[in-house]
């Protein structure tokens, strides 16, 4: 049987290819959201959107866990995962944010200078056929969705599998692939083996899934559509700023841990028109630098 690897990646290593383009979003939650709850330690934003890992982090919590629990626990709900891994960087900071991941979730710990040579340590390191990768700010990633994604990719000879959406009015194929935050991504270990061995250039190492879109020729890239209710331009449930985290703890205060599914999450902002028009805005500026 096929091992499927899945990966919170938690490993800060550069700037990505659209770095420059998404710095608008950060500049307006910086610029339209108030700061709350001010005995919380804000963490920085990395140049990709991301948070930095380490101590950074360490203060976040969700329902009382660390963000990196939350994200490595949902994922072990996925029962096509053969296993899940932490990847983090072989620094203080990633040491410190191993200590927050549940006893039972390993770290790989790197020293590599970018995300796709990371990935392929941790694929050769755990002998997988494959990777699922799951950005840290990810905390409403759905075990059942990954499961499709895993299932899909068993039954097709695909290099790449994401989800993709119709809600974009974009000019390829009239959609394009978002940051929703709740399945990842699919990706071959032989397609990050091609890529090692074609990018040369540190953008395109640093952002795999870029870069394996551009060369769609060469590689086998395959895409589900969103379930219907996730399928719109108002439904944003990744952190890549602070005004991310103000949505993701609202949605927390709405609903029990146990409720986090997606069908339960998006019945839920279906009913908070203010929430999603925000969402919308900050989706469209996203989308803006694709």
């Amino acid at each position: 049987m096929l091992s499927f690897i899945g990966v919170v990646d938690a490993a800060t290593v550069g700037r990505s290819r659209n770095a420059a383009n998404r710095a608008p979003i950060r500049a307006s939650l910086s610029e339209r959201t108030p700061v709350r709850r001010q005995d919380r330690a804000h963490p920085q934003l990395s140049d990709s959107g991301d948070f930095l890992a380490g101590d950074a982090l360490r203060g976040r919590k969700l329902a009382g866990k660390p963000l990196i629990e939350w994200v490595a626990r949902r994922m072990t709900e996925a029962a096509q995962l053969t296993g899940v891994v932490a990847s983090l960087e072989e620094t203080s900071a990633g040491r410190a944010l191993q200590r927050s991941l549940p006893p039972d979730i390993p770290a790989l710990f790197s020293e590599a200078p970018d995300r796709l040579s990371r990935l392929l340590e941790l694929a050769g390191e755990y002998r997988a056929d494959a990777l699922v990768r799951v950005p840290l700010g990810s905390p409403f990633v759905d075990g059942l969705l990954i499961d499709r994604l895993c299932q899909e990719a068993r039954q097709t000879t695909c290099d790449y599998l994401s989800y993709r959406s119709n809600a974009f009015d974009m000019p390829v194929g009239g959609c394009v692939s978002i940051p929703l935050g709740v399945a990842g991504e699919w990706i071959s270990a032989e397609a990050l083996r091609r890529m090692d061995a074609m990018a040369r250039d540190f953008a395109d190492r640093d952002a795999p899934a870029e870069f394996i879109s551009r060369y769609s020729d060469q590689f086998r890239l395959e895409y589900l559509p969103l379930p219907n209710p996730l399928d719109r331009d108002d439904l944003r449930l990744t952190i890549q700023g602070e005004e991310d985290w103000d949505h993701t703890e609202t949605i927390l205060d709405a609903l029990d841990p146990d409720e986090w599914d997606w069908r339960r999450v998006a019945g839920l902002l279906e009913n908070q028109p203010r929430l999603r028009s925000r969402m919308a805005e900050l989706n469209a500026v996203e989308a803006a630098g694709y």
